[in-house]
């Protein structure tokens, strides 16, 4: 999967990930040097994947790391929570889908959206990567993730001048 995009973050992380593999189906953790691209570190984020046996789903997803761009779009750092911790019931669904993809399937996943309405901020929009890492090629254990965020609309501030009385 080649992310169609011209966002020189993701293709940066993208390249890398790749550059890792070496032919695996995911590269490992202890493949990737945070180091590598520091001015990328802001954007990035992990999730541990949890393999769980319970009827909300076979795993689940812990933010492990999360960059202080992702925090601040996010309002809070949600490092330590779970998926169901921080995002809206109406909203788990399809980002549980897709991180779910990447961990069981080992296929990157890349978003853009126009609206930004998960986190309450829909004058923002975002893209972001997905990418599995593997300790041992037969199973996902951390998902590497990066996201930048845009304005998607101007905002004006004009005065009102006081009318006379």
């Amino acid at each position: 999967m080649k992310p169609l995009t011209n966002n020189e973050r993701i293709q940066k992380i993208y390249a890398y990930w790749e550059e890792l593999r070496r032919g695996r189906a995911a590269p490992s953790r202890k493949d990737f040097d945070p180091m590598a691209y520091p001015r990328l570190l802001p954007h990035v984020f992990l999730y541990d994947v949890i393999d769980r046996a319970c009827a909300q789903g076979p795993k689940t997803f812990r933010f492990r790391l999360v960059g202080t761009e992702v925090a601040a779009m996010l309002g809070t750092d949600p490092t330590g929570r779970e998926f169901e911790q921080v995002y809206a019931a109406d909203r788990i669904g399809r980002i549980y889908g897709e991180t779910l993809d990447v961990a069981t399937q080992f296929t990157p996943s890349y978003v853009e959206n126009r609206d930004a309405g998960w986190i309450g901020r829909g004058i923002i929009s975002y893209e972001r990567i997905l990418l599995p890492l593997s300790p041992d090629g037969e199973r996902v254990d951390i998902i590497l993730g990066l996201a930048t965020f845009h304005a998607t609309q101007q905002l004006h501030y004009y005065p009102l001048s006081a009318s006379a009385c």
